[in-house]
């Protein structure tokens, strides 16, 4: 049985066996969080419902300082994004793991010699559907909908295991936001910098990349990344499309030494290995 894989510049991401695909979002938030998360100390992460670990790629990839474990309530979600990791270019500065939210506790990263510290930063891109309509598995139920997961769940587990300061970055609805900010007051954290991102122009914002922080934490973000790669300037709200369909001038400085756009993969030897059916390389991941 062939794998699907979505081929990057420098990593290719397996997608099939979980409840969600790679999304466009996802790979916009992943480099935005490289870009504009704050800088920390010991660069030590947590990508909370890792999925397919993109996140956590796109991280490794921004931040040469960072070592990220992942985890997901779905083992084998967990498993995929444990498989991506280790095909990848940064394997040693990687690990996931199954986990719950709701009793996932600091100094649990398997694999990362953390001996029992916190985490300096959590990215997330959560299951933010409070309902949805049927959905073909439960695995994709998992993924979407919050079964096991909740805005105040997410916080608790935040304020378990962060280090001062502590930082959090989450995608999720703008219509979400005010219940999130609730209760990251009643954990001491509050917004701190946003983006809302509309499909075209005109239209209304369907997504926002969020950050949160204790508050009197100092903003300070990393100058460059992997190949030298610099942030864009920053905007509180942009397009993925322009008014002629094609990515926006933002949408594309976010992912320049990221996507293909058109180039032929070279994949590593190790992906080659079995059956494995790569995706076009001239598209990008649908939204």
């Amino acid at each position: 049985m062939s794998q699907k894989i979505f081929y990057f510049q420098d990593f290719g991401v397996s997608f099939d066996s979980i409840g969600m695909s790679l999304t466009t979002d996802s790979v916009l938030f992943g480099s935005w969080c490289g870009f504009y998360l704050p800088e920390t100390a010991s660069e030590r992460m947590l990508d909370a419902g890792t999925g397919t670990g993109i996140l956590a790629l796109l991280l490794a990839q921004r931040r040469p300082r960072a070592e990220i474990f992942a985890i997901d309530i779905d083992p084998r979600a967990a498993d995929t994004a444990a498989r991506n990791f280790a095909l990848s270019p940064w394997s040693s500065r990687l690990a996931a793991s199954p986990g719950d939210i709701r009793n996932f506790a600091a100094g649990a990263g398997e694999g990362l010699e953390q001996g029992g510290k916190g985490f300096a930063a959590i990215v997330s891109n959560p299951p933010y559907y409070k309902n949805s309509p049927p959905l073909k598995t439960k695995v994709r139920g998992l993924a979407r909908t919050e079964h096991a997961w909740s805005a105040a769940a997410f916080w608790e587990m935040a304020q378990r295991t962060l280090e001062e300061p502590g930082w959090v970055a989450a995608v999720f609805p703008p219509e979400r936001l005010p219940e999130y900010e609730k209760h990251a007051a009643e954990k001491g954290f509050s917004a701190r910098l946003g983006t809302l991102v509309s499909s075209r122009p005109g239209l209304k914002p369907y997504i926002g990349f969020y950050i949160f922080g204790r508050e009197g934490a100092h903003l300070s973000f990393p100058e460059a990344g992997h190949n030298g790669a610099s942030p864009p300037d920053f905007q509180e709200h942009f397009s993925i499309r322009d008014a002629s369909g094609d990515y926006s001038d933002y949408a594309r400085a976010l992912t320049e030494d990221l996507y293909l756009y058109g180039r032929r993969p070279e994949p590593p030897k190790a992906l080659l290995s079995g059956g494995i059916s790569g995706h076009d390389p001239a598209k990008t991941p649908a939204g």
